[in-house]
C-alpha cells in the first residue's frame, strides 16, 4: 500500500496464502484482503501490476491446500462452527465489555479504539490508510463472529490482536496529548 514494489506483493499474497494452510478462517480474510488490495487500486496507491502478483501469489500458495481437501476429503473445509448455537445479542454485541474475566481493561481500550477508529475514518477516509486496513481486516470477522459463532469467545482470538494493535495506536497518541508532568503519577494508576 505504501511502496508498490513487487516484492512486498509477492510477500503479502504468499502470507495470505500459508496462513490459509494454518486455518481455514482466514478464508474471510481472503475477500477483505482482495478488497482493500482491490481499493488500493482504484486509488492508484497499487498497480495492476502488483494485485495480479499478490493474487497469483496467494493462489500458487494456498491451491494445493484446497485441492488436497478436495480430494482425500471430498469438501473444501470441514464444518468446524456449529452456527445454530449462536447468540446474536447485545451482551455478545458487547462482549468487550461484558465479559471482563476474559477481556478486563484492555476490553475497554479495544472497544474505545474501534470507536476512534470509525470516527477517524469517516470524517477523513482519504488518509486514513492504517485504521482502514485493522477496520477491514477485523470488523467483518466481528460481524461473522456474532452472527454465526457468538457461542464461543475463542474465535475472536483470530482478530483480537490486530483490535489491541489499533488499541495500542490510539493509546499511544492519548498519551503523547498528555502533558509529560503527568505521566509518572498517570504510569503508577495504570
Amino acid at each position: 500500500w505504501k511502496s508498490n514494489h513487487i516484492v512486498d506483493a509477492l510477500l503479502s499474497g504468499t502470507l495470505i496464502g500459508l496462513g490459509l494452510w494454518t486455518k481455514n478462517a482466514l478464508l474471510p480474510a481472503v475477500t477483505f484482503w482482495f478488497a482493500f488490495l482491490f481499493w488500493g487500486w482504484l486509488r492508484k496507491r497499487i498497480s495492476l501490476k502488483a494485485l495480479i502478483v499478490a493474487c497469483l501469489a496467494c493462489g500458487v500458495v494456498a491451491t494445493p491446500w484446497y485441492l488436497r481437501n478436495l480430494i482425500e476429503a471430498h469438501l473444501l473445509m470441514p464444518a468446524t462452527a456449529w452456527t445454530d448455537q449462536a447468540a446474536p445479542n447485545l451482551s455478545n454485541l458487547l462482549v468487550f465489555l461484558t465479559h471482563p474475566e476474559n477481556f478486563g481493561f484492555t476490553g475497554w481500550l479495544i472497544l474505545i479504539g474501534i470507536v476512534l477508529a470509525l470516527i477517524q475514518v469517516v470524517h477523513s477516509w482519504r488518509t486514513t490508510d492504517r485504521e482502514l486496513l485493522l477496520l477491514v481486516f477485523t470488523l467483518p470477522y466481528f460481524a461473522f463472529w456474532w452472527i454465526l459463532a457468538s457461542y464461543d469467545r475463542r474465535f475472536l482470538l483470530y482478530f483480537l490482536p490486530i483490535l489491541v494493535v489499533l488499541a495500542a495506536g490510539y493509546g499511544v497518541k492519548i498519551w503523547g496529548r498528555i502533558p509529560t508532568n503527568y505521566h509518572r503519577s498517570l504510569g503508577w494508576l495504570l
